[in-house]
């Protein structure tokens, strides 16, 4: 029981070293400057959002592999433990959720002019993909997590049009000070259909 004890503790010390080290790496001001170019705002999150955001994700997931290692140690001679195992993976779980989020947000940039609602999609895997929102978006959904989780919730924005898909994580949304505008033309020309889902990856 010792030894379930130190690892447990370990383990959380080693997230919470990584939680700050994070935190430090990410650290700026709380309004960053809006980016402009040739009529277009960028859309997108902070670091200040990606770093508290992980914290709360490095947190959960330590939780829930502290429950794993109690659940599997003491398995043999409390069966009962096995309602732990759910809850652990699920809070371990985020930790991929998270990835698979931030991974969209880096290798996709979304550029919005604001005056004529034109919208520009760029992507590392894609060729640029240029849309209106109020003349070609076919469909907009929000889909995300079934419950907040220690102030955390994951989702994102799907929008159909004719011819593509584009999705945009909640790490975005969440930089309403600079993204309202974009946010606000979509949520006030559209019925958005919203989706529960245990894990919404992309």
């Amino acid at each position: 029981m010792t030894k379930i004890i130190l690892i447990a503790g370990l383990l959380l010390f080693l997230l919470y070293f990584i939680s700050k080290k994070l935190k430090a790496t990410f650290t700026e001001s709380n309004s960053p400057a809006i980016i402009v170019k040739n009529g277009y705002q960028k859309i997108d999150t902070t670091k200040v959002i990606i770093a508290d955001t992980s914290q709360k994700v490095l947190k959960n997931a330590g939780i829930g592999f502290v429950l794993l290692i109690i659940m599997l140690a003491l398995i043999v001679k409390v069966k009962i433990l096995l309602f732990l195992l759910p809850i652990a993976i699920y809070m371990i779980g985020y930790l991929f959720l998270f990835t698979n989020h931030l991974k969209r947000t880096k290798n996709q940039v979304i550029w919005y002019n604001q005056q004529n609602n034109e919208v520009i999609v760029e992507s590392l895997t894609k060729e640029p993909y240029r849309f209106n929102i109020l003349k070609d978006v076919r469909m907009v959904q929000q889909v995300e997590s079934i419950q907040h989780t220690k102030g955390l919730l994951f989702g994102y924005f799907r929008l159909k049009t004719k011819d593509e898909i584009i999705e945009i994580p909640y790490l975005i949304w969440e930089n309403l000070p600079n993204n309202e505008t974009f946010f606000n033309t979509l949520k006030s020309n559209f019925k958005i259909d919203i989706q529960k889902k245990i894990f919404p990856t992309l």
